[in-house]
């Protein structure tokens, strides 16, 4: 969960430290949009509603969350890690646009914050802002000297979801140099493999796999990457960890259709089955079940599936 993360080295970005707020100017003050919080400056203000917020975050319990973060930030803008919480909680309520005013107020306080920028970068990249996405790992790049692999994962990851996959492929590189990244090979294995570099695709999701054997999406990844250079009993084999371990009926289905390749159709038509039980509506699973009951030989159950196409 990322709000578990969020409490967490603030979401394993290597963040930089924050500077000081600026002397105040002996005369005349700037205009303020409110005063400064009391306490503003000093190192505990703040930190009992942070600390509140946390345990809060721990019992699941998001809108007193949200509130002690609140009460936080009024008190010290400087807490960081306040505002990341805060995003997560939002997030975890789905609101997006508490999410964005959360890491936008966070960026304007803390203008040097690698996290709080790469936060909003992937919450741009969820809504599909992938423009702002680019913008927002750019900047993180640039406090982190392009130093921070995963940082550069996410921009290239950024930049090929915007169209430029020539630019994506040579961050995705620098990223992947980082042998001991797991996202970073995941992310450069994935686009890869949407530029049809398959073999190389394989190489990258293969160490992605090796290194983070929890990664779904990075394994879902490899099993197409297998498919697609024709290993298809490794990419059935995959196939059948994912169902197992995830239900997901989209990769259920992708399995469904390596089965048919291997010719594996009572297999097929087990999965199959699975599927339409869920949707028996779906034409296109009760199209495809039928064609596997009939090239398994089921033909009571090919009769059956015909007469629920034809019902619809």
């Amino acid at each position: 969960m990322r709000i578990l993360v969020a409490l967490l080295s603030l979401l394993c970005f290597a963040c930089a430290s924050q500077p000081p707020p600026a002397a105040e100017p002996a005369s005349p003050p700037p205009p303020r949009k409110r005063p400064r919080p009391i306490g503003f400056g000093n190192k505990s203000a703040g930190k009992a509603e942070l600390q509140a917020a946390i345990e809060a975050a721990k019992k699941d319990d998001l809108d007193t969350t949200i509130a002690q973060c609140r009460a936080a930030i009024e008190k010290n803008p400087n807490l960081e890690q306040a505002y990341l919480l805060l995003g997560s909680a939002c997030s975890l309520k789905e609101d997006p646009a508490c999410e964005k005013e959360a890491y936008d107020d966070g960026i304007a306080a803390l203008p040097t914050s690698v996290a709080l920028h790469a936060e909003a970068g992937f919450l741009a990249l969820q809504l599909g802002q992938n423009p702002d996405a680019v913008a927002y790992y750019e900047k993180a790049r640039d406090l982190t000297d392009g130093k921070n692999s995963d940082v550069l994962a996410h921009l290239a990851y950024a930049k090929g979801l915007s169209g430029d996959m020539k630019g994506a492929l040579v961050l995705a590189k620098q990223a992947s140099d980082d042998e001991k990244c797991a996202r970073c090979a995941a992310i450069h294995g994935r686009l890869l493999l949407a530029s049809n570099n398959v073999p190389s695709a394989i190489e990258m999701l293969e160490r992605a796999r090796r290194l983070d054997g929890a990664d779904v999406d990075a394994a879902s990844q490899l099993a197409k990457a297998y498919y697609l250079a024709k290993r298809v009993d490794d990419a059935a084999k995959l196939y059948a960890e994912l169902v197992d371990a995830t239900n997901d009926p989209s990769l259920r289905s992708e399995y469904a259709l390596v089965l048919m390749k291997a010719k594996r159709y009572g297999d097929a038509v087990t999965q199959l089955n699975t599927l339409t039980e869920a949707f028996p509506k779906e034409k296109t699973l009760l199209e495809r079940l039928y064609e596997a009951q009939k090239k398994a030989g089921d033909t009571k159950g090919a009769r059956v599936t015909k007469k629920k196409l034809e019902a619809l």
